[in-house]
């Protein structure tokens, strides 16, 4: 992965293709995520993909560069994804658990191939795995984005970790938060993610390891 710009796609899109056979839906989330609960992982990613949750999109002008060269590179920058996206304005990286369900990869890595587009999409730092795997359920599937009318600098849940909006995990139906403090005792929440981006590292790893017990397998 040496000439790789964005490892972390890579790693993701091989794992889903290793796994894509043996369950029937599968959540790529990064390490430094917390369980705040118990649940039932394939119980909360069913309930995900079926109200779409996952399509949860907030206006990002700050996003917009990311959005459209990513689309550019992977060969999804049609009429059809500009217009959802209202000319990439909307964003939805981060703003829900990202469910791949596994009976669409099987056409989404045809779709994707072995020659020059993946090799762009795995060249360029700014071709995130769930940026792709949604634009082409877009453009292929006929999926229709979210649309909250919030603005924030990237995904409205990333930011949260500093921005602290009051409701947003309640209006939108969310299932995780990078908030520092969860409060909200009628939420969905079962995780939070960014827990790196906090100023006191000290607990961390104690943290994570306490909440291990929250790790369910099928």
């Amino acid at each position: 992965m040496s000439h790789c710009k964005c490892p972390v796609t890579v790693k993701k899109f091989w794992g889903l293709e290793r796994l894509k056979n043996d369950y029937d839906y599968i959540a790529a989330v990064d390490c430094e995520c917390l369980f705040i609960r118990s649940f039932e992982p394939g119980k909360i990613m069913r309930e995900i993909w079926e109200t779409q949750s996952f399509l949860t999109a907030n206006k990002s002008t700050h996003a917009q560069t990311i959005s459209r060269h990513c689309a550019e590179l992977a060969g999804l920058d049609s009429s059809r994804v500009r217009q959802e996206t209202e000319d990439y304005l909307y964003y939805w990286w981060f703003n829900e658990i990202p469910v791949y369900r596994t009976d669409t990869l099987g056409g989404f890595f045809s779709w994707l191939g072995g020659g020059s587009r993946r090799e762009a999409v795995f060249s360029n730092w700014c071709c995130f795995d769930y940026l792709i795997y949604v634009m082409w359920l877009i453009e292929c599937g006929g999926f229709k984005l979210r649309k909250i009318d919030i603005e924030a600098s990237y995904g409205i849940t990333e930011s949260l970790y500093r921005d602290d909006r009051p409701g947003i995990e309640n209006q939108c139906g969310l299932h995780w938060t990078s908030r520092r403090n969860i409060t909200l005792q009628d939420s969905k929440i079962v995780m939070r993610f960014h827990l790196d981006r906090l100023k006191n590292h000290s607990s961390l790893f104690r943290r994570l390891k306490n909440a291990a017990k929250y790790i369910l397998r099928r």
